[in-house]
């Protein structure tokens, strides 16, 4: 520091004489402030104060004048009397001298090197005092941070501390680098957790940076990037869940959008960079003069609307901004405001004032040369137009004044008591280190009423969220501190709901998707996007990698799929699938209609039309057709081996006793002769019935217990921990349906031969029959295979294994059960006695008569026993 401080001093030296001191015709009023010819009684103080008053819009520097700052130099003016005012028992007084930067660090440098060759610079203390030659106790204005940065870097070489205003860039804040930097406006920091709060609140998780290459766009910019992750966090609650951003876009220009090929290459990579991006949330860390112009750039790329997050407000009125949202610092207006700037031509001293009128007026005050308006002024014309950024920082330039007038009383009251001027204790005690100290620990109440202090050398983080809604801004949140949440205010709104935000909801949905519970990250496209997969049913996710991984086969993944736990003992049935829930609620009505059919037929069983009917194997069709609904329930997918094979042996049986009816009922209506001989033998149709029916019974029933025995049902363990039955999926299990399938073909062949007595094939139930029988055929050709395909997943299968016998079942329902009930509900008439003999003359066209005569040679059968040679005559 010694070595820095030799060399400054030697430049500094050097640049007093080569550099005459430039002297601003705006310093302030010199009745304002007197010495004493007592050196120490009265003593004045040097308060450098630089202000960017003009600007450079084209080649040539400072030929724009800064509408907002010289307001703001008017109010600093003011609060140089007011601080006075303050210090006026202490005898200091603070004399201002200010300087133009015109935003160039060059012409900055001058500047400051002028006023420094004509004061007195003393790190250390006040030991001597020149009255020509007043020391500097600190430096205040307003600038960017570019010219803050090299003032900063040359007052604290002198212990001087710089008060900043307007400059909220968190670059700043490192007390290494700017050990005597103070601010009375709050730092860039906390505006940008403002920023990410609001981009989370609105759950916009996918959004584009567009930020300025200055020390505010740059420091926004850092840490901005700091509150998000680079991993994905999965937060179900969408609570932590913190935004991703896609692309950054660095924008030069320093708040001067220019036409120079630097410019346009960087807005064609813009464009491009926005044209390949599905997000539509762009978020804007830039100087606010820079945000009005980009915005006005991207509405030109054609790549339609957007939506909006700007660092800070904005005067424009601009369409494309609307619904969008901005930060500011919250700041109670400046209440001398209208007394500041009320000063008319002839009242005023200062160019820049007079500029500064006439630019609002569009005149010229006294023919002034090189004016570039032809109208003259009149001399009671003011200022006409208040800048937001002028409103905005005329508080912050006000406390930074009346902080530095309130340390300083401080330590005056320390070291001096009531001895006015710098008093010999305080010339000896003082440095710029007590000053900094004492300014980061003062506090005084400002002109609203509130208590003013600094908050780790910057003002208290407070801001308020604006929305942009058709032309004005509207405050969302007023007062919005990041280290403590939102406060409680009537100025509080709900945000306007724009036309993207469902747009932009949804894109942010399908791009971050949010994997649930037992899903790990499967893929990703962009920088911010990817795809959830869920792990296998026997795999848990590791949260330490984030993968899937199996389970050892004695484990099971636990409920949140995030750990290993024992198999637990599993149910007799497992959870059917919707198609399977389906299958069982058509099983349950089949029960219903074949119970509540058969019961209705039963109640009509002295009719002429059941006698007719073989009712002997009706009530046996009947139960065997429930049985198999209750079979088809039963096949659910279980983890039982008695179920296993309990329910294909009951199936097979009830499907062998349905199309054994089916079978005895063709043989009865065709009439071969090995049916005469059974009749012979049985002495009666029902014993003969009985006879073939239990026969054929007890075959199925030898057949599945040769099944059992050679190659018996077993469970085990397949997908998911889901215990198999392997009869469900092998070939040999076809064994079982060896019997049922040959009954139908032979059905069939019985039903063709009815077919040719025509008599018989105009009966209805030789028709049902014959239609019955198709439909089995049908079925059984085209679920068996199904079953016994070995790549058939294990809920096809259930769901196909519990189609067989409840398709069977409804089949049987449908071609007997209903056809009778129908019958016997709507054609009463047609099956009594008298009806049907008087359709006997008409060559028995109606079936009614086949069923009567049918019925008739029952009757014969029971009251006598034929020989066994006699042949039944036919009709």
């Amino acid at each position: 520091m010694p070595a820095l401080h030799t060399l400054l001093c030697l430049i500094l030296l050097t640049f007093t004489f080569i550099i005459p001191t430039q002297s601003e015709q705006c310093l302030i009023d010199p009745d304002k402030v007197t010495q004493n010819d007592t050196p120490f009684d009265q003593a004045i103080l040097k308060v450098p104060s630089f202000f960017t008053i003009h600007g450079t819009e084209t080649d040539l520097t400072c030929d724009k004048i800064v509408a907002e700052n010289v307001i703001l130099y008017l109010v600093h003016d003011y609060a140089i009397n007011r601080a006075n005012d303050v210090l006026n028992s202490t005898g200091i007084y603070l004399s201002a001298e200010y300087a133009d930067t015109c935003d160039n660090t060059s012409t900055t440098l001058q500047k400051v090197v002028g006023l420094m060759g004509a004061s007195t610079v003393n790190c250390a203390a006040f030991k001597t005092v020149d009255n020509d030659k007043p020391p500097m106790i600190a430096t205040t204005g307003v600038y960017r941070a570019e010219i803050g940065d090299s003032i900063n870097y040359l007052f604290q070489a002198f212990c001087l501390p710089v008060i900043a205003s307007a400059m909220s860039a968190a670059e700043l804040d490192n007390p290494s680098v700017y050990p005597y930097f103070v601010r009375s406006s709050a730092s860039d920091i906390y505006r940008a957790r403002v920023i990410f709060d609001i981009l989370q609140s609105q759950e916009w998780y996918h959004v584009n940076v567009i930020y300025d290459q200055s020390l505010v766009g740059q420091s926004l910019r850092e840490f901005f990037d700091s509150h998000r992750s680079d991993c994905p966090i999965f937060d179900r609650d969408n609570v932590f869940k913190k935004p991703c951003i896609e692309n950054y876009f660095a924008l030069s220009g320093f708040g001067q959008i220019t036409g120079d090929a630097d410019t346009q290459r960087e807005y064609s990579q813009l464009k491009e960079g926005l044209s390949h991006s599905k997000s539509r949330v762009i978020v804007l860390l830039m100087e606010s003069d820079v945000i009005a112009p980009t915005i006005n750039t991207i509405a030109t790329f054609g790549l339609g609307e957007y939506q909006y997050v700007l660092s800070s407000r904005i005067d424009e009125n601009i369409t494309s901004l609307n619904y969008g949202f901005a930060v500011d610092e919250a700041v109670k207006p400046f209440k001398e405001m209208d007394t500041v700037v009320n000063i008319t031509l002839d009242e005023n001293t200062c160019d820049w004032v007079r500029e500064l009128i006439e630019v609002n007026n569009l005149c010229c005050w006294e023919n002034r040369i090189n004016c570039a308006y032809s109208v003259n002024c009149s001399a009671d014309m003011t200022i006409t137009n208040i800048p937001l950024a002028a409103k905005r920082e005329a508080t912050h330039v006000f406390n930074a004044v009346m902080l530095l007038a309130t340390a300083i009383k401080s330590i005056h009251e320390e070291y001096c008591a009531e001895e006015p001027g710098l008093c010999d204790s305080l010339r000896e005690a003082y440095t710029g280190g007590m000053l900094l100290e004492r300014l980061q620990n003062v506090s005084f109440i400002d002109d609203n009423g509130d208590v003013f202090l600094l908050f780790q050398r910057a003002a208290m983080p407070v801001f308020d969220v604006y929305q942009f809604v058709g032309t004005s801004w509207h405050t969302v949140m007023k007062d919005y501190n990041p280290l403590e949440g939102p406060s409680p205010s009537p100025e509080n709104t709900n945000p306007v709901i724009g036309p993207l935000w469902p747009s932009i909801l949804n894109e942010s949905i399908n791009c971050q998707k949010n994997c649930a519970q037992g899903e790990v990250l499967d893929s990703y496209f962009g920088d911010c996007c990817w795809t959830c997969r869920p792990c296998l049913p026997d795999q848990f996710v590791n949260m330490s990698i984030l993968t899937c991984q199996t389970c050892p086969y004695t484990l099971t993944p636990n409920t949140f799929k995030n750990a290993c736990i024992p198999l637990p003992e599993p149910p007799l049935f497992y959870k059917p699938t919707v198609e399977m829930d389906l299958l069982f609620s058509v099983a349950l009505v089949g029960i219903l209609l074949s119970l509540s059919f058969g019961f209705y037929i039963y109640r009509l069983r002295t009719t002429p039309m059941v006698l007719a009917s073989t009712p002997d194997l009706l009530y046996i069709q009947t139960i065997a057709q429930v049985f198999l609904f209750i079979t088809a329930i039963l096949m659910l997918p279980s983890s039982s081996n008695f179920m296993c094979g309990a329910v294909w042996i009951s199936a097979t049986i009830f499907m062998l006793i349905v199309h054994a009816v089916f079978l005895i009922k063709a043989v009865r209506l065709s009439r071969p002769r090995f049916y005469t001989k059974i009749i012979a033998f049985a002495t009666t149709p029902a014993r003969s019935s009985a006879l073939m029916l239990v026969s054929l019974t007890f075959s199925q029933l030898l057949i599945c217990i040769i099944w059992v025995l050679l190659r018996p049902p077993s469970m085990h363990m397949k997908e998911h921990h889901v215990w198999v039955c392997n009869s469900n999926h092998e070939v040999q299990t076809v064994v079982l349906m060896i019997l049922p399938l040959l009954l139908v073909i032979l059905t069939f062949y019985f039903q063709r031969n009815a077919i040719r007595n025509k008599i018989m094939f105009q009966v209805r139930q030789a028709r049902l029959g014959l239609a019955g029988t198709l439909c089995f055929i049908v079925n059984y050709s085209v679920l068996i295979p199904l079953v016994f395909m070995e790549d058939s997943p294990s809920n096809v299968r259930g769901t196909i294994l519990m189609c067989v016998p409840l398709l069977t079942a409804l089949v049987s329902w449908a071609t007997t059960h209903l056809p009778m009930a129908y019958e016997l509900t709507i054609r009463k008439k047609q099956n009594t006695h008298e009806f049907v003999s008087r359709e006997r003359s008409r060559q028995f066209q109606s079936g009614n008569v086949v069923y009567y005569v049918d019925a008739m040679l029952l009757n014969r059968a029971r009251s006598r026993a034929p020989t066994n040679d006699s042949q039944p005559r036919r009709p």
